[in-house]
């Protein structure tokens, strides 16, 4: 009998090596292949996510440096890439966002049309500024690029060139936005960081906006340095350098943007532009903004008699031309026989003038100009501008054998003044008068009184636009913010009913107390009526709302006093103004 090898085993076993050689092939190359593929298009959805979250970013500084509050937003700095049971991955990508010194922002040739505000806003202001950088830190997406946030605009940086993702916030028609970025910021991680935007000197939208021109040296020009080039820049700014624009030349040399303005508009009249200058801060060691300068607000022109009041308000403001807190105001006669003290002889002494100044040196003054100081009897003496406590904030007063000691701190923005422009007390005289029917309206039976309606007549031959309203409230009252996104009597803000046209704004947000608003150019949610306009012997009702305390309540303004200064202007093209105080029952 003969015995032969079995082999009939030996096919299967070679069927499995096969097989799994072929599986350990395959596996390797999706490992090889496949999976980075794959990873590679993860890392490339996560960059345009982060794209999207630094335009974010960008509102978020932006709306910062305009409202005054923070604007809280985050970053995703890195990604992870799905779960594998059989496959490698590798470690989580990171990323990099931090700030980086981008050099100083100018604007050149300029002068305020304000006289007060035209002593330190003359020539050229300069300012130092940050871009903001996300720098990637993939495994596959090798060519990704930076994404960069720098002078309102964010744009994305690589070796082959930029390309912009975001318009251009700097000039606007007339307005031009200059937003200093400060703060040390250098973050590196594969998750997600936050990001605290935070207003250091805030240039609100409805407060804050200095005329300027040309100081006759040349056109007002803007400098800002920036990583993008002209090609970039001349497509941002096409749609102002139309024949109807402003922006005459653009030009990038040496990393310096530089934006050349209309000096003269077509009928050769200088141009005004608005200027808007702020700073916000992110991250650490950003620098506070120190005050510079003090202008004027209201007060002054009226007599001051014994015993009586006038009210002379000023503003200190930062190099960025904002209102400053707790800053010290010194009021002193200037044509006193020392710094403090100047001796009135019975009767009248007409003409003095009243400086106010802050900082050291005294250099930082504005005067306002009395038509006269009355004292009845024996010689008055008044002394100002040293330490004491005020009856008032902001008063001026003159009594007979006694002596006022004081100095003026402001917190924040003041406004108003004890009478107005147009007449020493009560809001009357000129071309509008107050009608003294200040009313407090509760517009939704909440059982508070959170509306304010009033009056004015107008005392003129042809019509009267107005322009702007102030509001100062005297009690615990900080906003004034509408509870709906409608617009229109007791759903805006501000709301006039006047007999020509009626006219309003709705502010975006609501505005924090005391403000200016500038009735055609403030609104967020379209000018619907525009600049209310009385007949010369007509009348505009105005319709306030609502009025909100500290804590965003609804404030009872029942015999809440506030104080109004309405700006207007007349057909012939003359401005004016009139303070006045309504006390609604």
């Amino acid at each position: 009998m003969t015995l032969r090898a079995d082999d009939r085993g030996v096919t299967v076993q070679v069927g499995t090596l096969l097989l799994f050689a072929t599986l350990v092939v395959a596996m390797s190359l999706y490992q090889a292949t496949v999976v980075p593929n794959q990873n590679a298009e993860v890392e490339f959805r996560h960059g345009e996510r982060v794209q999207g979250q630094l335009h974010d970013v960008r509102n978020s500084i932006l709306r910062a440096s305009a409202t005054g509050t923070d604007q809280p937003t985050s970053v995703t700095l890195g990604t992870r890439y799905p779960e594998r049971v059989f496959f490698l991955n590798p470690p989580p990508a990171s990323g990099t966002l931090r700030t980086v010194e981008l050099g100083n922002v100018s604007i050149e040739n300029v002068a305020a049309s304000a006289p007060e505000t035209a002593d330190y806003v003359s020539g050229t202001l300069t300012f130092e500024t940050r871009e903001l950088v996300y720098a990637p830190n993939y495994h596959r997406y090798g060519n990704a690029p930076d994404t960069v946030y720098e002078n309102t605009v964010v744009y994305n940086r690589a070796d082959e060139g930029s390309a912009t993702l975001t318009e251009q916030g700097l000039v606007r028609g007339r307005s031009i936005t200059l937003v200093a970025l400060d703060g040390e910021l250098s973050r590196s991680q594969s998750g997600t960081t936050s990001l605290d935007p935070r207003a250091i000197s805030p240039s609100t939208t409805v407060t804050r906006t200095v005329p300027i021109r040309s100081n006759g040296t040349g056109n007002v020009t803007v400098r800002v340095p920036t990583g993008l080039g002209e090609g970039e820049w001349k497509r941002l700014l096409e749609d102002q350098m139309t024949p109807d624009g402003y922006v005459t030349n653009v030009s990038v040399e040496g990393g310096v943007l530089e934006l050349t303005l209309r000096e003269t508009d077509a009928s050769g009249d200088p141009v005004t532009y608005d200027l808007r200058m702020a700073k916000v801060g992110v991250g650490s060691g950003a620098s506070n903004a120190k005050s510079r300068y003090v202008t004027k607000v209201s007060g002054g022109g009226a007599s001051v008699v014994e015993n009586g009041r006038r009210r002379l308000v000023v503003e200190v403001r930062d190099r960025y031309n904002n209102p400053v807190s707790g800053a010290t105001v010194n009021f002193t006669l200037a044509e006193a026989k020392s710094k403090t003290e100047h001796e009135l002889d019975n009767g009248t002494a007409g003409g003095e003038t009243v400086r106010a100044t802050t900082g050291a040196d005294g250099r930082a003054s504005v005067s306002y100009r009395l038509d006269s100081v009355q004292g009845k009897g024996d010689d008055a003496e008044v002394r100002v501008g040293i330490d004491g406590t005020p009856p008032a904030e902001g008063a001026f007063d003159v009594q007979r054998k006694e002596t006022l000691a004081f100095s003026l701190t402001l917190v924040g923005r003041n406004g108003g003044d004890g009478g107005g422009d147009d007449s020493p007390g009560d809001g009357g005289g000129g071309q509008l008068k107050y009608r003294g029917d200040g009313t407090a309206v509760d517009i939704d039976d909440s059982g508070k009184a959170a509306g304010v309606r009033f009056s004015v007549a107008g005392n003129a031959e042809r019509s009267i636009t107005i322009t702007d309203i102030g509001i100062d409230p005297r009690e615990n009252v900080k906003r004034l913010s509408d509870p709906t996104a409608d617009v229109g009597e007791w759903k805006s803000e501000v709301y006039v009913d006047a007999d020509v046209r009626n006219g309003g704004v709705d502010v975006g947000n609501g505005v924090d107390l005391p403000a200016t608003i500038d009735i055609d150019r403030d609104g967020w949610y379209g000018h619907y009526d525009g600049e209310p306009v009385l007949s010369g012997d007509g009348t505009a009702t105005f319709s306030l709302y609502q009025f909100r305390t500290n804590g965003g309540v609804q404030a009872e303004m029942s015999n809440s006093a506030i104080d109004v200064t309405l700006k207007y202007e007349l057909e012939d093209g003359t401005t004016g103004s009139v303070t006045f105080t309504v006390s609604p029952e």
